[in-house]
């Protein structure tokens, strides 16, 4: 992310997490999972399943989000009065992406994401939280969650 265009307000902040998201979806397709195909070869020779070349982009996608997310927080802080409805907003381009048919790798690199989401969730109401946990679960059935949507929901009906 580039550090001179920090995001001044909690608006900018949820554009700059949005075109995150797009510029992440964009890069993610444009890149060849393997360097080479010696590569794809030898990962799989070793039972390994890694991302290959996309591992990186994905690594620049989690520091990302971490500071906009970062920053998102401080900000909201500063704007007592927007908070809640800010927060759903920032929760819904965070958990509610749109997942793409035939792109199973992206679609799980994003679920792997979902963990950044959890310092929004204190500036939710018992009652915003319980929809969200509602919405999340028909998105994210238990059974098939990863460890880390499993502990975003946790969290989310924790904080009731």
């Amino acid at each position: 992310m580039d550090t001179e265009t920090r995001p001044s307000n909690p608006e900018e902040a949820l554009a700059a997490l949005a075109d995150c998201y797009t510029r992440y979806c964009a890069a993610f397709s444009d890149t060849p999972r393997y360097e080479t195909a010696r590569e794809a070869l030898g990962n799989l020779a070793a039972g390994r399943t890694n991302t290959g070349a996309r591992g990186p982009l994905l690594d620049s996608l989690h520091a990302d989000l971490s500071v906009l997310v970062e920053e998102l927080t401080a900000l909201l802080s500063a704007a007592p009065a927007q908070v809640e409805p800010l927060a759903l907003r920032a929760l819904d381009i965070l958990l509610f992406y749109p997942q793409e048919k035939g792109k199973r790798q992206l679609n799980m690199s994003l679920a792997a994401l979902e963990g950044l989401a959890a310092p929004l969730l204190p500036y939710l109401s018992p009652a915003a939280l319980a929809a969200l946990a509602t919405h999340y679960k028909k998105r994210n059935p238990p059974r098939k969650m990863f460890p880390n949507q499993t502990e975003l929901l946790r969290r989310m009906t924790a904080q009731k």
